[in-house]
């Protein structure tokens, strides 16, 4: 998903129809858009939907930054992508290859993409920070949580105040909750965040907003 012509891209996100039966490996900035990739778990037809976040008549200046490390076989780790002196963090991508990662939070907070490697072998795992510069404004971030029923899925939606722009998103999952949605609804001024569980537990699905206070 690519975004307009002098506009400056902050984020991007995803949704899918799948009831859990994919699993998303890619979600970050790639040349002037945002890509996401799934990889089929089971049976059916996953379809995905990508979309971009972006400013627009903001004077801004962007710029990425890039955290890579291994992880063995079952083990969990974190990649961390720092925005230089002076910059906000806006948007935050992670990136494997096909193999069964399973990515678990991505959190704006300490810019990390937190990971367990299901696959039998070892991982490279990349985390990518996209970062702005932008005179007179402040960010911000709302959380909302949720609990997914097991064997369902489960929706949960952050309002970002008036008179702010929603930039990017995160989300926090329960092991082995599966993420198949993370955007922003077209329209209203909202972060919409869902979850499938195909668990026999209920579990703890907490998505985060950040926005822009513009003064």
């Amino acid at each position: 998903a690519a975004c307009p012509a002098g506009s400056v891209l902050t984020a991007g996100g995803f949704y899918t129809n799948s009831d859990g039966s994919a699993r998303v490996f890619l979600n970050a900035l790639r040349s002037l858009g945002w890509q996401t990739s799934v990889r089929k778990l089971t049976g059916g037809t996953p379809i995905l939907s990508v979309n971009t976040i972006f400013l627009s008549g903001l004077p801004s200046i962007a710029s990425t930054a890039v955290g890579q490390a291994q992880t063995a076989a079952g083990e969990k780790c974190f990649t961390q992508a720092s925005c230089p002196p002076g910059s906000v963090l806006k948007g935050l991508g992670f990136a494997s290859g096909p193999e069964d990662m399973w990515v678990y939070r991505k959190a704006y907070v300490d810019a990390r993409a937190h990971r367990v490697n299901l696959s039998s072998m070892n991982q490279t795992i990349r985390t990518y920070a996209l970062c702005l510069t932008v005179a007179g404004t402040t960010t911000v971030q709302a959380t909302n949580s949720t609990t997914v029923a097991t064997h369902s899925t489960a929706a949960l939606e952050i309002s970002c105040p008036p008179g702010t722009v929603p930039t990017g998103a995160g989300f926090a999952l329960a092991q082995p909750l599966n993420m198949v949605g993370l955007l922003k609804k077209t329209g209203p001024n909202m972060i919409l965040a869902k979850a499938s569980n195909l668990s026999g537990s209920n579990l703890a699905l907490t998505a985060y907003a950040s926005y822009l206070a513009i003064s």
